[in-house]
């Protein structure tokens, strides 16, 4: 099977939105609501069956190909094809680091595994640097950028819950958090709501999940899209493994 081999590269460079299809749980019209607003397709490895069954058009297909058979692996030309062989990350992970767009919308990587749910997670902050929305069955997940701002009608659910230890600033939250340390063992800011039509996030660290309600996806997306700061300076250290700023210290 032929396939890029310059990884050194993005496989898809878009000035609008993408949908990324994992081989998880998710609908036929999940994936046309998706397309509507992120019309560029790729699928992270055993996703694009998905894409090839729906019979829609797929941009790249990214990942190690252990989910995928031969006969839909054939099926694709080269060019779509982006194959990374190594197995310290997740093909969600690998897709995303090879994608640069205002914002990813991914599909089926919610559901039904936890364990995949929570690699999902890890990798917002390993690629912090590319936004992106989980879209679920009930839910989505985002990670905070810097500075977010929430707009929708008082009284929706806005979960919060940090997956390494971060301090927060909120404004317009029924349980405010002003300066609040949250960490995974100590305080967490899950079950929260608005009591505002704008709420306003502002965290220090790049390892915050924002958790809204399905019908509340919209409102997510378009704050993404109105992002002025985001997590662009740090990377993960290939040696180490470990999430770090521009400076060289460690994060996660």
């Amino acid at each position: 099977m032929e396939s890029n081999s310059d990884l050194s590269k993005k496989a898809v460079i878009s000035k609008t939105p993408v949908t990324l299809i994992g081989a998880g749980r998710s609908s036929r019209s999940d994936l046309e609501k998706a397309l509507e607003f992120a019309p560029t397709l790729v699928a992270a490895d055993g996703g694009a069956r998905y894409a090839i069954k729906a019979n829609k058009e797929l941009k790249a297909v990214i990942g190690d190909f252990d989910s995928l058979s031969r006969k839909l692996q054939q099926s694709l030309s080269p060019e779509q094809i982006f194959r990374v062989d190594e197995q310290d990350t997740t093909d969600f992970e690998k897709a995303l680091s090879l994608i640069s767009a205002p914002l990813v919308v991914a599909l089926g990587f919610m559901w039904p595994r936890i364990d995949h749910q929570l690699a999902s997670f890890h990798s917002l902050i390993t690629q912090c640097q590319q936004p992106c929305i989980l879209v679920g069955s009930k839910q989505v997940a985002f990670l905070c950028p810097p500075i977010v701002e929430l707009t929708g009608p008082a009284g929706r659910l806005i979960s919060l819950f940090p997956i390494m230890p971060t301090i927060i600033k909120s404004k317009g939250l029924h349980w405010e958090l002003n300066g609040v340390r949250l960490s995974a063992g100590g305080m967490v800011g899950t079950s929260n709501y608005a009591v505002t039509e704008t709420v306003r996030i502002e965290t220090d660290t790049p390892g915050l999940l924002v958790i809204l309600n399905r019908a509340d996806a919209d409102m997510a997306r378009d704050a993404l899209l109105k992002l002025k700061q985001c997590w662009s300076g740090f990377v993960v250290n290939d040696s180490t493994h470990l999430l770090v700023n521009r400076k060289g210290s460690s994060t996660v």
